[in-house]
């Protein structure tokens, strides 16, 4: 049954011995990303080579708890970039937003609608006040109980 199924797919996992021990090695050492675990884990089940299981999208699926579409994009991936490929990330600088530092504008406005420059919130003007000193010899604003 599982040759019949191997033969429709369009992206075929044919892994080598070093392949799956350096899979297999990932795995066992846990110390990678939950996304690079599981990729590694579709394309041990997936594999139909003699060492392989050679399982079925839907069957992956169920025993990893990931999608099929997740299970055919890491397919696609071996076979059209290569084993390494899978193993690394890809970078896309357009996805993730740009950092923006605190108070990185020159102004910003309050709840009423006024302005407050940067400058002012260092020198007062509704910004951080500084404390006053505590008063001594423990007084306090407190009424004392004659």
């Amino acid at each position: 049954m599982a040759a019949r199924e191997v033969a429709i797919k369009k992206y075929v996992v044919r892994l080598s011995t070093d392949e799956r021990a350096q899979l297999n090695d990932l795995i066992h050492k846990g110390k990678r990303s939950a996304q690079l675990l599981t990729k590694a884990r579709i394309l041990l089940k997936a594999d139909v080579s003699e060492a392989g299981e050679g399982w079925s999208d839907s069957r992956i699926a169920e025993a990893l708890d990931t999608s099929v579409a997740n299970i055919l994009r890491t397919r696609r991936q071996l076979v059209e970039e290569g084993f390494e490929a899978v193993l690394t990330r890809k970078y896309n600088p357009n996805s993730a937003r740009p950092r923006i530092p605190a108070f990185a504008g020159t102004s910003f406005r309050r709840r009423g609608g006024s302005k407050i420059d940067r400058a002012d919130m260092r020198t007062g003007a509704g910004g951080p006040r500084q404390m006053e000193p505590a008063p001594a010899r423990g007084e306090s604003r407190r009424v004392a109980h004659r």
